[in-house]
């Protein structure tokens, strides 16, 4: 069911085992066994010091942007997901607001 996904992850699967982002997913997979047992303060923290900035350069490297502000008002259609003109860091942010905690 995930070799396609996998596929199309645009890391190196090195990179996904042996860096710090492999490491990271190691350890969620893990505690999402168990069952999430942090705060509303872990999770702010998480988007503020992880998510954001992961987000923001992720942005800039993808469409060679060169600030944070760029990043954040980058907007665009994208072939194959959605004809219309979208701002990908609101999108990334709904997606991660709408995860299950």
């Amino acid at each position: 069911e995930y070799r396609l996904a996998r596929s199309m992850v645009a890391v190196h699967h090195s990179l996904m085992s042996d860096s710090r982002l492999g490491r990271s997913l190691l350890y969620l997979r893990k505690a999402s066994r168990s069952g999430f047992s942090g705060s509303v303060l872990d999770i702010l923290t998480d988007f503020h010091e992880v998510f954001e900035p992961s987000l923001l350069v992720a942005l800039k490297m993808a469409f060679g942007l060169a600030s944070n502000v760029a990043a954040r008002n980058e907007a665009r259609a994208v072939p194959g997901v959605a004809a219309h003109e979208g701002n990908f860091y609101d999108a990334a942010i709904k997606m991660y607001g709408s995860l299950p905690v």
